[in-house]
């Protein structure tokens, strides 16, 4: 019934806002052991601008040839799209979702590293992101950020946390919606709301990053359905 909901929020969102993919991977046409791209093939991006990634294939991560792309026994790696910034130039204005939609996962609770997909302003600068980590012996966590005025004791940075279960068999959507016009964000997990955000005080958008860290687990696991930047028209 959970899920019955999701999608009827999402329908509702599709009926209220035509929307483009800029940078997207859904990962369905992709052969089995397809990995990040730097214009050797890998990983099929279908969105307009369809960037490649600044290096290839790292061990560990590929597509099942099934529609999902699995992180199974990698270490740290990091990647980002595009290096020079979009293909069409930094964006300044306008409405977007960063979206990252998991398959499952199953997390080594001994492991303090996190995987993290994140949009990047023109110096470097996170824009907005999400970090998947163990939180305890028991639980996961996915921790929404945003660049903010204030943000979170004067970090700069607003934050929003969704709680589960190490292992988790479930799909679970995460969408960061922002607006470069109006200074807002939303952080919604599997179409519910947690936080709305007034006080966003990003200016530009440069390029989009994927990574998992230097404390990231091997024994971690992770499957993701699809993942990329929308655009709100």
């Amino acid at each position: 019934m959970r899920y019955l909901f999701y999608l009827i929020s999402l329908l509702i969102t599709h009926l209220c806002y035509a929307e483009t993919r800029l940078e997207y991977w859904d990962f369905n046409t992709d052969l089995s052991g397809a990995s990040f791209d730097n214009g050797k093939g890998g990983i099929k991006n279908t969105g307009t601008h369809a960037s490649l990634w600044n290096h290839g294939k790292v061990p560990g991560m590929g597509a099942n040839g099934a529609g999902q792309f699995v992180i199974n026994g990698a270490g740290s790696a990091y990647r980002k799209v595009a290096a020079s910034g979009f293909a069409t130039g930094a964006k300044t204005t306008g409405r977007y979702q960063l979206v990252l939609e998991f398959s499952k996962w199953n997390l080594d609770s001994t492991s303090k590293g996190s995987l993290g997909f994140e949009v990047v302003d023109t110096s470097g600068k996170r824009v907005v992101s999400l970090h998947l980590f163990p939180h305890s012996s028991t639980e996961s966590k996915i921790r929404l950020s945003a660049v903010t005025t204030t943000g979170y004791q004067g970090r700069g940075y607003d934050y929003a946390g969704h709680v589960s279960s190490l292992t988790k068999d479930a799909p679970t959507s995460v969408v960061i919606d922002f607006n470069l016009d109006t200074d807002t964000v939303i952080y919604r997990i599997n179409g519910t709301q947690l936080k709305v955000v007034s006080d966003f005080s990003a200016t530009s958008l440069s390029h989009l990053k994927f990574f998992t860290d230097a404390n990231w687990s091997k024994q971690n696991s992770v499957s993701i359905d699809s993942m990329g930047l929308v655009k709100l028209l």
